[in-house]
């Protein structure tokens, strides 16, 4: 009897030690599984933090997965204690997809906010947003579309909107202070219509663009008829005059700037450097983009053309102010066709002026030639008579240098104006009987720059 109690006994003991085994096989494959699926819950988080969702948001989920972690580092000792837990990680996982659409939602709201507040500020404020700033909103819509697939890019985009609303918002209410400071410069509806028309004037002479400033001030003086006192449509022409007198003093400004850009072309075709080509043939281009600028973006179009093309001209010239092949020594060389002459010493090119030569009746002669005679004052008698087309009153001049026989002189001509300067100048009223006529300025550096003996090259 004690035989088979023993046998029966050492029975059981092999059955639970078998239970036991199968417990703890349960267990570790029980635990590789959820280890596994919170590793990949965690990488999911990482992913999501990395596209926008905040930490904080996942804050609670990870609080639950890190106590499940915590459960199973000592799952061996009660193997059957963490079968619940691989429904908890399920449940952070679908935990974790909600806080992504949470949080797409709650950007998504807000980034649908600010166009809200954009549209709001065009309508209430659209007569005190500057130009720049006011079409910003306009592409918003597609944006938002197209950002909608993480939280960091909805978020990103909303950032920048708040940025630009703020911005616009700012630069509206200091227009508006602007315009009520502008408006009360004026001592009234009448020196405001007065400055108006001025400007309105000087706009359609140099066909600029008013940018509805004419339209406004026609609103404001029927209104001002009709007895009303139109305070805002004042405030608001009062901004529209201000842009507009920057408008004019850009075009002025860029004209000036034209202006002076045929000189340096001039010289250098004169000079013959190797972009003088392409340099002339960009000038018709650089002046009808101006011509054709009627607002401040084209003004700025063309500003930067006519810069471009300056700062290309002087390159050239300055890095090809010396090896020209001219004598040694100083040289003084006139190109007739393109009315330019230019000093150089030792193959350099120290100066530059515009000239005006003879008439076509009366032409400068071209050749090889060089001053022999130097004269400060000096009386110019016509040796035609009265009645001739070619007499001129007897006049004294400044600064005379003869480089052919028969009467050729380099020299200043106070009468002429300084636009008859340069191509076309030996066409006008003021050009030579065929010496060679340098504005005053520059003649009186001439004088002194240039010994007798100095070679003087003419060209057709």
């Amino acid at each position: 009897m004690r035989k088979l109690t023993a046998g029966v006994a050492g029975a059981a003991l092999v059955g639970a030690v078998f239970a036991v085994a199968g417990m703890l096989a349960w267990g570790g494959v029980r635990h590789s599984r959820l280890a596994t699926a919170a590793a990949r819950l965690q990488q999911q988080w990482k992913r999501d933090e990395q596209q926008g969702v905040t930490a904080s948001a996942l804050s609670p989920v990870s609080d639950a997965l890190a106590a499940v972690v915590g459960r199973e580092s000592s799952w061996w000792l009660h193997p059957w204690s963490v079968a619940g837990d691989a429904d908890t990680v399920d449940s952070l996982s679908r935990q974790t997809a909600g806080i992504w659409d949470r949080q797409l939602a709650q950007e998504r709201d807000r980034a649908a906010g600010l166009l809200a507040q954009w549209d709001d500020l065009r309508v209430k404020q659209s007569a005190w947003i500057p130009p720049a700033l006011r079409d910003q909103g306009a592409g918003w819509p597609a944006e938002l579309e197209a950002a909608a697939a993480t939280p960091g890019q909805l978020r990103d985009l909303a950032d920048r909107w708040a940025a630009e609303v703020s911005q616009a918002s700012a630069a509206a209410q200091a227009a508006h202070a602007a315009a009520q400071s502008e408006l009360a410069a004026f001592s009234g509806p009448d020196a405001l219509l007065g400055r108006a028309q001025t400007l309105l004037q000087t706009a359609a002479a140099d066909n600029l663009d008013d940018g509805g400033a004419g339209t406004l001030a026609d609103e404001v003086r029927s209104a001002i008829a009709a007895g009303q006192h139109p305070e805002a449509q004042e405030s608001r022409l009062a901004t529209m005059l201000q842009s507009l007198q920057a408008l004019i003093d850009e075009n002025n400004a860029l004209a000036q700037g034209l202006a002076s850009l045929p000189a340096s072309v001039l010289q250098a075709q004169a000079e013959g450097t190797p972009g003088a080509g392409g340099e002339a043939g960009a000038m018709p281009a650089a002046r009808a983009a101006f011509v054709a600028a009627r607002t401040h973006a084209q003004m700025d179009a063309a500003q930067a053309q006519v810069t471009t093309l300056a700062t290309t001209v002087q390159q050239d010239l300055d890095n090809n102010r010396c090896g020209h092949p001219v004598p040694a020594g100083r040289v003084i060389t006139m190109s007739l066709s393109l009315q330019e002459m230019i000093f150089y010493q030792d193959g350099c090119a120290v100066r530059a002026t515009a000239i005006t030569s003879g008439r076509p009746a009366l032409p400068t002669p071209t050749g090889s030639f060089h001053v022999f005679n130097k004269q400060t004052p000096y009386v110019m008698r016509s040796p035609w008579p009265p009645g001739s087309p070619y007499w001129y009153p007897t006049t004294t001049v400044q600064w005379v240098m003869e480089f052919a026989s028969g009467g050729y002189f380099i020299h200043d001509a106070y009468w002429e104006a300084a636009s008859q300067y340069g191509p076309g100048g030996q066409y006008t009223a003021g050009a030579s009987h065929g010496c060679v006529h340098v504005p005053t300025s520059t003649m009186r550096w001439a004088y002194d720059w240039t010994p007798m003996g100095t070679a003087v090259i003419v060209t057709g």
